[in-house]
Formats: structure tokens, C-alpha cells, sequence
């Protein structure tokens, strides 16, 4: 008798550890999974500073939306890049723009502004972006 309860117990047991291991396993296919996004986020993140920043070492005129940037000039305004095995589409807006100010007197100053839009394929949201804007002011 005492036998049948002690083998019964290892089957619960058992039972019980295989079905915690079965759900962690499927929480480490989810931790990858977001890791993996995380990682391609944050390459689109640095990717869009980049491309801003280089933007705004160029002479204020060539600050263009088809401006030549890391060697390459965008068809139109998007240009695409892989990076690892991802593949990102860069895409940027220029817009020129007047503001007036007024102190003691009254002056226009020229800026423009720089929309830099760094898009990637997802999984689950089919693509995600990542913005990031500024304005160059001419001096």
C-alpha cells in the first residue's frame, strides 16, 4: 500500500513540474521576442539621430529634403538601409519656414525643419516607427 501512494506522488509531482516548466517556456519565447523588438527600436532610434544630426552639419541651403546624406542621396525623400538583418526606411521631411520677431525692431529669421521618420517590419504591428524632429535656424 505504501508502495502505490509514492509512486503516485512522484506522477503528481512530476505532473506539477512539467507543467511550470511547459509555461516558462513559453514566456521565454515572448522575453525573446520583445528583446528582439527592443533591439531593432533602438537601432531605429539611433539611426534617426544619426541621420538628423548629419542633416544639421550641412550648410543651412543644402539642408534639403533630397540633401546627400552618409554618401547617399534618397529617391525621393526615403531611402532604405540594412542593418544586421533588418531592414529600415528612412524617411525625412524638410519644410523652410519664416518667424517674425519683434524687439526694438522687427526681423524675419529663416529656419527649417527637420522631420526624420526611421521605419521597421514587426511581427505582430506589421511596421513600427520612430520620429524625431528639430529646427536649424540660419545665422
Amino acid at each position: 500500500m505504501q508502495r502505490g501512494y509514492i509512486l503516485l506522488e512522484a506522477m503528481i509531482g512530476a505532473a506539477l513540474v512539467a507543467t511550470v516548466l511547459v509555461s516558462l517556456l513559453g514566456h521565454v519565447g515572448d522575453v525573446s521576442a520583445e528583446s528582439t523588438r527592443q533591439a531593432r527600436e533602438m537601432t531605429a532610434q539611433q539611426l534617426a539621430i544619426r541621420e538628423m544630426e548629419e542633416l544639421r552639419a550641412l550648410p543651412f541651403a543644402a539642408v534639403t529634403t533630397a540633401a546627400r546624406v552618409a554618401g547617399v542621396t534618397p529617391s525621393g525623400n526615403t531611402r532604405n538601409l540594412q542593418v544586421g538583418n533588418s531592414r529600415y526606411q528612412i524617411r525625412r521631411v524638410v519644410t523652410l519656414g519664416t518667424e517674425t520677431v519683434r524687439t526694438s525692431s522687427t526681423f524675419d529669421i529663416t529656419f527649417r525643419d527637420i522631420e526624420v521618420e526611421v521605419s521597421f517590419p514587426e511581427a505582430r504591428a506589421g511596421r513600427r516607427s520612430v520620429f524625431a524632429r528639430t529646427r536649424i535656424y540660419r545665422e
